[in-house]
């Protein structure tokens, strides 16, 4: 149920985005692949999906980013009577250990890992966004 209800909340931004990126898609490049006699699925492989391409990495990096910081969502489904280390998320995590056994030490050493993955999940997104600066 958490996963779906983050899935729910994602799900107009990523549909938005792709729709956005559906519509940059030139109905001539698409005629002519049609006129070449390329089938949908040819022309979806090598029409469409190149030009959606940074779209999707830009989205699945951001939604990796966006749901390390996930915590009110599992924190309230779950219950805090509930949470164990069978239910833990990366941010329920933190909190549990940081703030509910005050042990504030290891949550600060949690929470520097959780930034040290983010920081390396990030590269991807940012290097494409460099690239895409530097073509305009």
């Amino acid at each position: 149920m958490v996963t779906l209800l983050i899935v729910w909340g994602a799900l107009p931004f990523v549909t938005i985005s792709i729709y956005a990126g559906l519509s940059q898609v030139s109905r001539e490049l698409v005629e002519a692949a049609e006129i070449d006699g390329a089938g949908p699925l040819r022309v979806f492989r090598d029409v469409t999906f190149p030009i959606l391409r940074p779209i999707i990495l830009i989205l699945t990096s951001l939604s990796i980013i966006w749901d390390f910081g996930v915590f009110a969502q599992p924190y309230l489904l779950i219950g805090a009577s509930h949470v164990d280390s069978s239910n833990y998320l990366m941010g329920v995590y933190v909190y549990i250990e940081g703030y509910a056994h005050s042990n504030f030490g290891r949550g600060a050493a949690i929470s520097l890992l959780m930034l040290v993955m983010v920081a390396a999940l990030s590269v991807p997104y940012v290097r494409r966004m460099v690239r895409m600066g530097d073509e305009t």
